[in-house]
Order: structure tokens, then C-alpha cells, then sequence
């Protein structure tokens, strides 16, 4: 007899619907157009993401917008290690190459399919990540003077005469919050004697180094007058027998030793002798300016221009050096020596009656013609003569 078919016991598994579970899988497309996360891909480095628990998600653009068109970030840090990654802000239609990934629901047989954005890791070290803004300020204080006390003890002479010179240009500020009030007042009480706007309004048009001149002078030797390029104690100590070759100050211009030839050959009238001792005092200001251009004490200078009458030294020292205060120590600075030399072409062009050769006193005063130019005012045209 054959044996009896058994029937399993076992109770089957129906599906949701009441019918029997089948065994075909249901794809489903993820409707990756809205702001909810989804699967992403990650490329690490090298070293790659060891130690992250897990990883945090920031995308902008608001919930309108697709995911994968979004920038988004995604970090992740250890102990020691930050990772940061972020993709190109391009949706994935845009791309040659796109990954899909594929999750199986084991409850509902359904394979969820997506496309997924890569995000390369980059990683950072967080000791060498840069502080706050108040850690910095004092990072920076004490880089600053730690590289001075570098410098000071093995840079060069030159190197530490710049952080000398830094340090004393450095203004504590909070040293002076208690006397700005002092300030404000000493200021006001020293410039009460200054002259209005109005009348300053067109001094700011002209170069500060020209001599004051006269805005309403009705002929040329009224523009620069003597008196205030020359003082009166100044010109008073300057004999006519002091105006000859041999007792020149200074003997090296073409353009005075011809003027100083033509004076003494001729029986000088009243209004000559005026221009003869003007001679005499340019001839000063070459020897001042061939003398004074290094820094030196006063009483050097002096000595060093003993053909000079004592009042012109002291008047030129005074007008066309500068120096430290409380010292002694005078220089004639670039500034002062072009103030110099504006005070000597305008006296030039009240010898030559107001028509001189820019040339030859160029020559005589070492300069190129465009920076001779300059030492005048800028109203100042230089004409060649035709006849």
C-alpha cells in the first residue's frame, strides 16, 4: 500500500490583500524633487572617516527646491580629525555619470530606487584650525613681539633699527583717553590767530614750498616780495665787497659767475647794488645746500660756512632744516631743500628781471628740467623766446 500523501500544517502567508504572497519584487522610483533626506554617497580620502559615529547634513535653498540641485554639506569630526563634503550645487540630470541606489523593503517586497549626489571628504586637523576673533588679537600680539625679540637678537643692524622705529611709532591709545578732553582744548585755544576759510581758500591750489607771494600784485616784482625771502638783518650784513669770484661762498654756477662778473666790471647804480648783494646770498644758499645735506650739529654747520655772514646761517638753518627736538642735530630734508631751492629761482628771477634760462640753472643746481619745473608754483609757464 503505497504510503498516504501528509498535508504541512504549516499556515501560509497571505499578503495584505487577503490572496497569497507573491513572489515578484515591486520596483518603486524615490521622488528625490523634494527636500527630504535621502541616501548619499560619500568618497573618502586616503586616511579616510575612522573614528565618526555619524554624520550631519546641511543643505540650503529652502524645502521648494529639488535636494540634488541644493549645496549641501556633510560633516563629521573626531577626536582629532574634522571631514567636511560638499557637492558642486548641479542636479544630478546634469551629470554624465549617475549612481542609483537600490533599498529593498523586506515588509512590503518593494526595491526603492534613487539617484544619489557624491560628496568627496575632505579632512582637517583641528589643532591647526584658526581660533575665535579674541583669541586671534592676542595671537597676533604675541607673534608680533615674539618676531621682534627674534629680530632684536639675531637680525641685522638694519632690521633692528625698523622694529626700534615701529616700536616708537606704536600709540597707546587707551594712554590717552584721559587728557583728550586737554587735547581738544589746547588745539582750540592755538588755532583761534588762524585765518578764516575764506581767505585761506586758495592757498590749498598752490605747492606749500614756494615763497609767500602777493595774489594782487599788479606788476612782476610785486608777486615775491624781498622781504619776505630775504629779512632786513639778512641783507644789511652783505657789503658790495663782498661780491666778487674770490669771495663767493659758493663758485661752481655757470649762470652766477657770469651775473657776478658783469656787476663788478660795471660801476653798479642804486638799483643794481640790490641785485649785487642778492648775488652774494644765492651763492649762500648753494654753499648751504652743497653743505647741509647730511645731518650734522649746528655748530658744525656753522663752521663749515664761516664765508657766510653769521645772520644768513642762522636765518637758513632756521627756515630749511628740520631736526629732533631737544637736539641739536639739523638736516636738510628733501622737503626743506625744495623750499630752498623755490626761495633761490625766484631771487634768480628778480636778478634776470623776471627771463632766465632754465638750463643753465638746472645745470648749476644738478636737476633734470621736468623736476626744475616743479620747484615752481603751478601758474608758471616755462616759454621759449623766439626772435
Amino acid at each position: 500500500m503505497p504510503p498516504m500523501a501528509t498535508m504541512s500544517k504549516k499556515r501560509k502567508r497571505e499578503d495584505p490583500e487577503g490572496g497569497p504572497r507573491s513572489d515578484h519584487i515591486k520596483f518603486n522610483l524615490w521622488n528625490n524633487n523634494t527636500a527630504a533626506l535621502g541616501p548619499t554617497l560619500i568618497l573618502p580620502s586616503a586616511l579616510g572617516p575612522t573614528g565618526v559615529d555619524e554624520f550631519s547634513y546641511f543643505f540650503g535653498g529652502g524645502t521648494s527646491v529639488p535636494l540634488d540641485s541644493n549645496a549641501c554639506i556633510i560633516t563629521g569630526e573626531n577626536n582629532k580629525m574634522r571631514y567636511i563634503s560638499s557637492n558642486s550645487g548641479t542636479s544630478n540630470q546634469d551629470r554624465d555619470c549617475q549612481y542609483l541606489l537600490c533599498i529593498r523593503d523586506k515588509d512590503t517586497n518593494q526595491m526603492h530606487m534613487c539617484t544619489s549626489s557624491i560628496f568627496p571628504v575632505h579632512h582637517y586637523v583641528k589643532a591647526f584650525e584658526p581660533h575665535g576673533t579674541e583669541l586671534s588679537q592676542s595671537t597676533e600680539e604675541t607673534r608680533r613681539n615674539a618676531r621682534a625679540r627674534l629680530g632684536e637678537a639675531f637680525g641685522t643692524k638694519k632690521g633692528q633699527a625698523a622694529i626700534r622705529a615701529a616700536e616708537r611709532s606704536r600709540v597707546d591709545i587707551s594712554a590717552m583717553v584721559g587728557v583728550s578732553d586737554i587735547l581738544q582744548a589746547t588745539i582750540g585755544t592755538n588755532t583761534r590767530t588762524l585765518p578764516p576759510s575764506d581767505q585761506t581758500k586758495g592757498l590749498g591750489e598752490t605747492r606749500p614750498h614756494i615763497p609767500r607771494f602777493n595774489p594782487n600784485a599788479t606788476s612782476p616784482s610785486d608777486v615775491y616780495p624781498l622781504d619776505g625771502m630775504v629779512s632786513d638783518a639778512e641783507f644789511s650784513c652783505i657789503s658790495l665787497g663782498l661780491v666778487s669770484l674770490d669771495k663767493l661762498p659758493f663758485r661752481r654756477s655757470a649762470w652766477l659767475n657770469n651775473r657776478v662778473k658783469k656787476k663788478t666790471s660795471e660801476q653798479p647804480i642804486k638799483s643794481e647794488k640790490t641785485s649785487a648783494k642778492l648775488l652774494f646770498y644765492i651763492s649762500s644758499m648753494l654753499a648751504f645746500r652743497r653743505v647741509a645735506f647730511k645731518p650734522m650739529e649746528q655748530e658744525d654747520l656753522r663752521g663749515r660756512l664761516v664765508s657766510v655772514p653769521e645772520p644768513i646761517v642762522d636765518s637758513l638753518i632756521t627756515r630749511f632744516t628740520e631736526g629732533l627736538r631737544g637736539s641739536t642735530i639739523v638736516h636738510l630734508t628733501p622737503p626743506k631743500e625744495m623750499e630752498l631751492i623755490a626761495h633761490l629761482l625766484a631771487l634768480c628771477l628778480r636778478v634776470d628781471h623776471y627771463v632766465c634760462d632754465p638750463k643753465v640753472l638746472a645745470a648749476d643746481l644738478g636737476m633734470s628740467l621736468s623736476r626744475y619745473v616743479q620747484c615752481y608754483s603751478p601758474s608758471v609757464s616755462i616759454l621759449s623766446l623766439t626772435v
